[in-house]
């Protein structure tokens, strides 16, 4: 509150030059000293009326090419279904609670000071740079002749420093710490991160809906039938399902040629990657048995209790990082291993992954949500055929076919009452009401269902990821092995060991290399200096 008043007071003023700045700043504040996100989101919405039919349009190419690759001839019946998908979603989408979901991360990243207000300083900072990133595209206009040039680069190089020094130097002190840099682009990731679980949480409402998905899986079977029945896989019953004892076979066939694939790829990897499928084979081992310890009689498990059974198993897969660590070490090229020995001497890539996983909130969330949300009921999530799924997939993993005895997918008797039993459980998972058939409805409920699960999974990786490679701990490993290693590299560049950065890094010491490299504001002493070091690089013999 301090702070946000303390910016309500601000009397910076942007510079008059930064006229259309200074526009954008008074539109988005309302006329305020300062720029708040409801004010924003206000902003937001009284522009989508201009926005929204350029993405429309853009949305409705990727649905003609979409619907251009479907191989099934999608219905007038699935088109309307899904131009109303479409409408719908974006009359949702410009929603001020649905687009402060994508302008909230872009908002923290202008807040600095995480006061909840964007001042017209911390505007000011971020537009600058933008609009000098904008100015710089395109072809170079410097001048032909060298003197000018190098003055129009210096003015150029000092402008960037000022710009970097502003944004990133936030206790005003002339120097950027180590702590600094890192904070900023972990405040960058974060809002990355977000901003893709906003995304993805769009594209899944406009093109995996349960509506959308309902109206092509019909298609998709009145196409499949008469096909499938032309080449003699007649699977279909006369309601026009799909009939599990017409399909039994076909499913054991292919049930063989993926135990023969998945062996295949297994001889194919080294002693490192099959440690590291063990590595997860054990975690969610210890995900199965914990989920089954805390079901009820019926087999379900609440949220809280399957959220609670996920944190714990990844403490498995934290202890077991260090191993993991050291397979992705030795699976890197001979050169590129010892730069990674140096660098993981600064960085603790097992701890960061510990902090990510087990920070809050917990990053899986949103994953896990989408399994109550398509496959739940309520708070409730049944746990009986996902364990056996887990389960039979872990099975094919590691080659055991039948209660851990090792078979061979070669062997014709791999055809054995438990391999029909896991047959009928992949069939079971998409016959909602048990009557041996599936409907259209059955499997779009299921496959949908699926598919929106890997959306979410998708985006929690990115998110991930972002969180793990921007850390703080990571970033500012990375930087104090790069300043570790700056004396020998200025070394091999024959500069003096002064050249070399050290933290905090100094303005003054960026103004020394630019003058250094450029020349002095009043000389053509830079410019002589260049094209002397530039003979005598070319002068290999000296004469």
């Amino acid at each position: 509150m301090a702070l946000a008043t303390a910016e309500m007071e601000d009397e910076f003023v942007i510079p008059q030059k930064f006229g259309p700045q200074m526009m954008m700043f008074s539109m988005a504040s309302g006329g305020q000293p300062v720029i708040t996100l409801d004010g924003l989101t206000k902003l937001a919405c009284g522009m989508a009326g201009s926005v929204i039919p350029m993405a429309k349009g853009m949305v409705e190419q990727y649905k003609t090419q979409g619907l251009e690759a479907v191989p099934v001839p999608i219905s007038a019946e699935a088109k309307s279904v899904i131009d109303d998908t479409i409408a719908k979603t974006f009359a949702k989408a410009v929603t001020p609670a649905a687009l402060q979901k994508f302008l909230e991360p872009l908002f923290n990243i202008i807040d600095v000071n995480d006061s909840g207000t964007i001042s017209k300083r911390e505007f000011f900072h971020v537009a600058r740079i933008a609009t000098f990133v904008a100015e710089s595209q395109g072809p170079a206009r410097l001048p032909a002749a060298l003197a000018p040039r190098l003055q129009s680069l210096r003015v150029q190089a000092k402008e960037v420093l000022d710009m970097v020094f502003d944004l990133l130097d936030t206790n005003h002190d002339a120097a950027i710490s180590k702590a600094e840099i890192a904070t900023y682009i972990h405040r960058i990731a974060h809002a990355v991160g977000k901003l893709a679980l906003a995304v993805v949480e769009l594209v899944t409402e406009l093109f995996l809906n349960e509506a959308v998905f309902d109206a092509v899986l019909l298609d998709a079977f009145k196409f499949a039938a008469p096909q499938l029945k032309a080449t003699g896989a007649d699977v279909f019953d006369d309601n026009g399902d799909v009939s599990y004892a017409k399909c039994a076979p076909f499913l054991a066939m292919a049930e063989v040629k993926a135990m023969q694939l998945v062996k295949a790829g297994r001889e194919t990897q080294s002693p490192a990657q099959l440690a590291s499928i063990k590595v997860y084979m054990d975690m969610e081992k210890k995900m199965i048995e914990g989920a089954a310890s805390k079901t009820d009689a019926s087999g379900n498990i609440s949220k809280a209790d399957l959220i609670a059974v996920q944190k714990e198993s990844l403490k498995t897969a934290c202890s077991n990082m260090k191993q993991q660590f050291t397979a992705i070490l030795s699976g890197l090229p001979p050169a590129a291993q010892g730069p990674a020995m140096m660098v993981s001497g600064f960085v603790n890539p097992t701890a960061i992954f510990e902090k990510v996983m087990t920070a809050e909130p917990f990053y899986a969330l949103p994953f896990t949500d989408a399994i109550f949300k398509n496959f739940g009921t309520g708070d409730k999530l049944n746990m009986t055929s996902l364990t056996l799924v887990a389960k039979m997939a872990m099975d094919m993993l590691t080659n055991n076919t039948n209660d851990g005895e090792s078979k061979s997918a070669d062997d014709d008797s791999a055809v054995s009452p438990t391999h029909l039993d896991r047959t009928k459980l992949l069939f079971g998972l998409l016959d909602g009401n048990a009557d041996g058939a599936i409907s259209p409805k059955e499997a779009a409920r299921v496959l949908g269902g699926f598919a929106r699960c890997w959306a979410s999974a998708f985006s929690v990786l990115i998110s991930f990821y972002l969180e793990f490679l921007g850390h703080p701990d990571f970033v500012t490993g990375l930087l104090s092995a790069a300043e570790g290693m700056a004396p020998m590299a200025v070394g091999m560049l024959g500069l003096s060991a002064s050249d070399a950065p050290k933290f905090p890094l100094q303005k003054s010491f960026f103004e020394g290399i630019i003058a250094k490299m450029l020349g002095s504001n009043t000389g053509v002493k830079g410019a002589d200096s260049m094209k002397k070091e530039l003979f005598n690089y070319c002068d290999v013999d000296g004469d």
